[in-house]
């Protein structure tokens, strides 16, 4: 993220009501999500075939992500912030509650309460192409102003309060993790937690809030990837696919062109597909492997531009 992102950011969370704080830190349509214009999602052979053939993307569960130190992280930087977070205006009884909610920080990620796409704001990226795609993949570029939507099963219901996930530019800088997840916080104990004649309740949305917000922070030294996230809540009762991944075996969910939902029966639109570049492993095949690349979208009723990376790469 750059600098003045951060400071736009920063403005928000100090000086806004904490009122209008959560929708520029959660999954929030209506909230602030990625200023970028377009992201580059890196991925394999496979992956571009799937995608354009199926005219969908894939967002996993992030508990299967590659390394889950990334998740353990963004718990860390919420621990640490409730440390931090006043909490004496509460209700005694309340407060008692709410201290026995936050005993444990891994309570706090709900593995399953949303799915996570992963791009970059640069669309050739040498770490990207190596930890992606073993640098024979393709970046596809993906216009992230044209809304997207969860495929759904046909006999599927709306449900209120959930809808459509967006982009939202991961967060590297400590201190402003540390920020937004105290208004995060703040913000909770206003709104999510309450007195009922049978006792104190907590809001079903509250852990789902705040892992999806964690899910955005990692770690300064990996800021080179430039990440952005595209972040899909979970509805109840969803049964999401299953695919392989390595050794282990992934729950997704299948992102499309629309508004919040589509069903099968529904007319399917074309994934909002910008360009593609071919992977520095591949580049050295230059116009052939550029003229297959073409004649597949071509074939697939997509017309992008296509380029071949520029990095001198070549994978072992």
């Amino acid at each position: 993220m750059e600098g003045a992102e951060l400071a736009i950011i920063r403005d928000v969370v100090r000086t806004r009501p904490l009122e209008t704080v959560a929708p520029y830190v959660g999954n929030d349509p209506h909230g602030a999500p990625t200023s970028a214009t377009s992201v580059w999602h890196y991925t394999s052979a496979a992956g571009v075939l799937g995608i354009l053939q199926n005219n969908e993307l894939w967002a996993s569960s992030p508990i299967t992500m590659n390394d889950l130190s990334e998740i353990n992280y963004g718990i860390d930087i919420f621990y640490r912030a409730w440390s931090d977070v006043d909490r004496s205006f509460l209700d005694p009884e309340l407060r008692a509650f709410v201290e026995r909610i936050f005993e444990e920080p891994v309570a706090w990620f709900k593995s399953r309460s949303f799915y996570i796409l992963c791009a970059s704001r640069s669309g050739d990226l040498l770490n990207q192409w190596q930890g992606y795609t073993d640098g024979q993949g393709y970046a596809v570029q993906i216009a992230t102003h044209v809304p997207l939507a969860l495929r759904v099963p046909e006999e599927f219901v709306q449900e209120s309060g959930f809808g459509p996930g967006n982009w939202y530019d991961v967060v590297y800088d400590e201190t402003l993790q540390l920020e937004l997840a105290r208004s995060v916080l703040t913000y909770a104990l206003k709104t999510d937690f309450r007195i009922t004649p049978e006792g104190p309740v907590v809001s079903g949305t509250l852990f789902s809030r705040i892992s999806q917000v964690a899910a955005r922070f990692k770690n300064a030294a990996f800021s080179a990837e430039r990440e952005v996230r595209y972040i899909q809540s979970e509805y109840p009762e969803m049964l999401p696919a299953f695919r392989q991944n390595g050794r282990s075996i992934t729950p997704f969910v299948k992102i499309v062109s629309g508004n919040c939902f589509v069903r099968p029966s529904d007319l399917q639109s074309k994934l909002p597909i910008v360009s593609v570049t071919l992977g520095p492993g591949g580049s050295h095949q230059g116009d052939v492997a550029r003229q297959v690349l073409i004649d597949l979208m071509s074939a697939c009723g997509y017309f992008p531009e296509v380029s071949l990376s520029s990095i001198p790469f070549r994978p072992s």
